[in-house]
């Protein structure tokens, strides 16, 4: 018999389902060859220490089970879903969508909003206080975006204006380079 074959005679006896025949086949392996001898003894400590670990009662610490569950739901939602603070954040941001739009739809329709909320009596007194507010405010903002425009115009004006001294500069850099390295490979 060879080793190979011993070997899976090796793998049946653990599993427990080794015939008469097998079990003298083996046992006269492990006489003659001495390395299946130790291969044999080692598996068989295992499955006695195997043994000897299922015949003792285990038990686990209290809360083991709770702790376990814990994080296995925390990491199935993890893995399936958003944490709560992502709910959160996902929520505001939605809000924040929401508002901007409806800021906008007021702002693009705003004198349709106004004449509308002047057909409730309730509104006209705060809107008699709003509107001039809001007017100078909305002067106000013309004359700033009006400034804004004039300021990038005037930086785009002296930036390409820069733009071109800059490039007329590194020319004339390179120029002098050119004229130094020139008279230094003449001189050697």
């Amino acid at each position: 018999m060879d080793c190979k074959y011993a070997e899976k005679l090796m793998m049946k006896y653990m599993d427990g389902c080794l015939t008469e025949k097998e079990k003298e086949d083996l046992n006269c392996h492990i006489l003659i060859c001495e390395k299946c001898k130790e291969d044999f003894l080692v598996y068989d400590a295992m499955m006695k220490e195997a043994r000897m670990l299922s015949s003792e009662e285990i038990t686990a610490p209290k809360g083991f089970e709770e702790a376990v569950m814990f994080r296995i739901r925390n990491e199935k939602a993890a893995e399936y879903g958003y944490k709560k603070t992502d709910k959160i954040k996902i929520a505001c941001v939605g809000i924040c969508a929401i508002m901007c739009a409806l800021s906008y739809f007021v702002y693009a329709n705003q004198q349709a909003v106004i004449i509308r909320l002047y057909q409730y009596p309730v509104f006209k007194p705060y809107l008699d206080r709003i509107i001039p507010f809001a007017m100078s405010v909305s002067e106000l903002c013309i004359k700033t975006m009006d400034l804004v425009n004039v300021v990038f115009t005037r930086a785009d004006e002296i930036l390409s204006s820069m733009g071109i001294a800059i490039i007329g500069l590194i020319v004339v850099c390179c120029a002098l380079q050119g004229v130094v390295s020139v008279r230094n490979n003449r001189r050697r």
